[in-house]
């Protein structure tokens, strides 16, 4: 609702913000957020397993990579000032790797990242996206699958545990009010915790130089 993204727009500046695009009031929101200093995302729905309905004009396995372009497409002239993308369901899509790549090459064309939700466990999206030389890294944390204030906060603790292990941490959520209470708590005490908050952009580039480091380490 309004109140509560109004709320995650009030929260710093380093928490990028995703908008779905089929909602009349998200490309306002997106202003909004663009003004208060964001980084903009697209919260583009795509085909999950299941019978979850992902929204109109989703990604779908069963379309032709034109209609699959050219929903992207309208996703993404929805949401003014994006810079990069991250999927809306999509458990189905995000694995089909022969769908995936007309929307990389895509990607790539307009420099946009993609930032991976991980709703489904092969998920296909990081390989891909690297291979095509889209920025891309997959959420580690997950917020808000139950939404209690007790719930909320021990992801959070995993997420600041998984951050001081290994250097960056990616955390996704919704604007409920439970997330957007524990966020606002969470991200003004986070600097005094010792910790940095950083854009969805930024921390996809760290994980990535993360990632070559270990595979060099490995060799």
């Amino acid at each position: 609702d309004g109140i509560n993204t109004r709320r995650a727009i009030a929260l710093p500046k380093e928490v990028s913000l995703s908008f779905l695009p089929y909602p009349g009031t998200s490309p306002e929101y997106a202003r909004e957020g663009l003004r208060a200093g964001h980084q903009i995302m697209v919260h583009v729905p795509m085909e999950p397993d299941g019978k979850t309905d992902p929204g109109p004009n989703a990604l779908l396995t069963t379309l032709d990579s034109a209609t699959n372009i050219a929903r992207l497409d309208w996703a993404l002239a929805r949401i003014p000032g994006y810079a990069g993308i991250n999927n809306h369901e999509g458990s189905r899509f995000t694995s089909d790797r022969e769908a995936l790549i007309p929307v990389m090459e895509h990607l790539a064309d307009k420099h946009v990242f993609f930032l991976d939700s991980r709703t489904a466990p092969d998920t296909q999206v990081v390989r891909l996206a690297r291979a095509f030389a889209v920025a891309s890294a997959g959420r580690d944390v997950f917020l808000d699958d139950v939404q209690t204030a007790a719930a909320i906060d021990s992801q959070l603790t995993r997420a600041e545990m998984i951050a001081r292990e290994q250097g960056i941490v990616i955390a996704i959520g919704h604007p409920h009010p439970a997330t957007m209470e524990a966020l606002a708590h969470w991200t003004a005490t986070a600097a005094a915790r010792g910790l940095k908050l950083v854009t969805a952009s930024e921390a996809i580039r760290l994980k990535t130089e993360r990632d070559v480091r270990s595979l060099s380490a490995a060799r």
